[in-house]
């Protein structure tokens, strides 16, 4: 026993010089304020002998408390509050573990550090971890000791409680998210049970027209729900790994505004909504230099959501200018509704990642409940900041600001590409080159250029299309995926450009990662689509580049 003894006071010593040589860190430790100690001590010179050396320590400004037995140690634990207790095991009422046992259940948080006699090394040793602090033996004290030792003990113990909070948060994001995996699992089926049961339907012989029309809308319906969620799905991966950034450039925020309100008319007055929209400046002072996409992913998010909440009365969009007085004045945007309300302890969950999964109510399971969260991801990233007020059943008002920075440029990019051909092209008769990886991606865009298309080449990948551009004489359009194997659409697009200045090529890509559109414009594209390829939007992209026939 004496061996085990001197071998504990040996690292008891080990650790005192450790403590004296501390690094910068724990000489920083200070308190401006006066805080409070509790020393628990039944010794009057012992007592005598710690606040002596306490008055030496002028790091921290700091009041001495003393109680003299474990029963008035414990009063005064619940009269003040304390930063610290140093506690002796060997008191008058009490001693060894019950001394220590009592004194942590009635300290909780406050770290506690023995002061120990050499008899109770053993102990001290065991009960630190249970949960003291540290100790020191008596015939070691001093006040460079006692100051590094309290310091010590206050940095462990809020390290500690840092530690306990992260695991906390952990479990709490962990619990979330599996809340929302199983969420999506139900998101994902729900419309594919449409998709595939109503295109199972479709093959029934006699199915008259109407009900085969019924049918197809359903499925588009279907799809366009299990899309939404794929992008909010791939939007939030994004943005938890950094692969976002934002790309500024000058934009109409006027112009941006009525076609957020264009765009959702016919489905929010189809349910007996209105849908108005107020902008804040004139034309000629609407030009906001910012990130484009994610400006519009935002306004399209907060109206989606005011129309999932509201059944009757109306929906506002719109923004006005404020702070004008100060250097950088903001633009605050706002989406108004008279949907059911949030109620105020949800006010601020809202926002958060995967938290609609937890929600009880029915209507938060209509989606991935990852709107607001990417919307204020992207406020954040434009410099600006968003919130909401609510009551309820009386409606919401969402709003976010954003720095109303002009920039140099006053002019707005319409296209940052290579000039498309000016020349009428009449329909069915373009030299057009389909390149993609996917046999049904390829025959479904050949369905839908049929109509402009006088001969239709194919690729598999871009090694095979920069061949084909190579040996085919006046083809018209080039449509480009990105993403390919062999070789990849940016550098097919590349080496085209090399010798074929003039061919329209249209890229196209199912990855549709931040920045995409911008790397194909400057691999030599001349416009961007991605996937799934609009009817329409596609049709509008090759007006744009041809409207005079040329033979080929």
């Amino acid at each position: 026993m004496r061996h085990e003894i001197d071998s504990l006071q040996a690292a008891a010593k080990k650790r005192a010089a450790k403590l004296v040589s501390a690094n910068n860190d724990l000489e920083q430790f200070a308190f401006k304020e006066e805080q409070t100690i509790l020393l628990i001590e039944d010794n009057p010179g012992d007592s005598r002998f710690i606040e002596e050396m306490l008055k030496e320590i002028t790091s921290f400004n700091y009041k001495l408390i003393i109680a003299e037995t474990l029963k008035d140690g414990c009063k005064q634990i619940k009269k003040y509050k304390f930063i610290l207790i140093l506690l002796d095991l060997n008191l008058r009422d009490s001693t060894g573990k019950q001394t220590f046992d009592t004194v942590i259940k009635f300290s909780e948080k406050i770290p506690v550090v023995l002061v120990s006699g050499l008899n109770d090394v053993e102990l001290s040793i065991s009960l630190i971890k249970q949960g003291a602090q540290d100790y020191i033996l008596k015939q070691d004290l001093n006040s460079n000791l006692l100051g590094k030792t309290i310091q010590y003990a206050l940095i462990r113990k809020k390290a500690e409680e840092e530690l306990k909070a992260s695991e906390k948060h952990a479990h709490e994001s962990d619990r979330l998210k599996s809340a929302f995996l199983a969420n999506m699992s139900h998101e994902i089926r729900t419309p594919m049970n449409g998709i595939l049961g109503f295109a199972e339907l479709l093959k029934e012989p006699g199915l008259t027209g109407e009900r085969q029309q019924e049918y197809i809308r359903i499925i588009e319906k279907s799809g366009a729900r299990m899309l939404n969620i794929i992008n909010d799905i791939v939007d939030i991966s994004k943005i938890e790994t950094g692969f976002v950034t934002a790309n500024f450039r000058d934009v109409n925020i006027n112009g941006k505004i009525e076609f957020v309100y264009k765009f959702f008319k016919p489905e929010i007055e189809g349910k007996g909504i209105q849908l108005f929209f107020k902008n804040g400046l004139p034309n000629e002072n609407a030009i906001l230099h910012t990130d484009e996409e994610k400006l519009y992913a935002i306004l399209i998010n907060l109206v989606k959501n005011a129309a999932k909440y509201t059944d009757s009365g109306l929906i506002e969009i719109g923004y006005k200018l404020v702070n004008k007085d100060i250097l950088m004045p903001l633009i605050e945007f706002y989406v108004k509704d008279s949907g059911i309300g949030i109620p105020k302890d949800r006010q601020n969950a809202i926002f958060e990642r995967f938290i609609q999964a937890d929600i009880s109510d029915s209507k938060a399971y209509q989606g991935a409940g990852l709107g607001l969260s990417i919307s204020k991801a992207y406020v954040e990233m434009l410099g600006g900041t968003i919130w909401v007020k609510s009551e309820i059943d009386k409606g919401s008002t969402f709003y976010f600001t954003i720095p109303y920075y002009t920039g140099s440029n006053m002019e707005i990019v319409e296209n940052q590409g290579l000039p498309g051909k000016v020349e009428k092209k009449h329909e069915n008769n373009l030299c057009m080159l389909i390149v993609d990886d996917d046999d049904v991606s390829r025959s479904f865009l050949e369905l839908i250029t049929k109509r402009y298309s006088k001969n239709t080449l194919f690729a598999k990948n871009g090694r095979e299309a920069v061949e084909l551009v190579r040996n085919t004489v006046d083809l018209d359009l080039i449509l480009m995926d990105i993403k390919m194997p062999v070789m990849n659409g940016y550098e097919a697009t590349q080496q085209i450009r090399q010798f074929n200045k003039d061919v329209t090529i249209i890229g196209q890509s199912a990855y549709a990662l931040d920045g995409d559109r911008e790397k194909s414009l400057e691999a030599g594209c001349n416009d961007y689509i991605t996937k799934p390829i609009g009817t329409v939007q596609l049709h509008d992209l090759i007006h744009k580049h041809f409207r005079e026939q040329t033979p080929c």
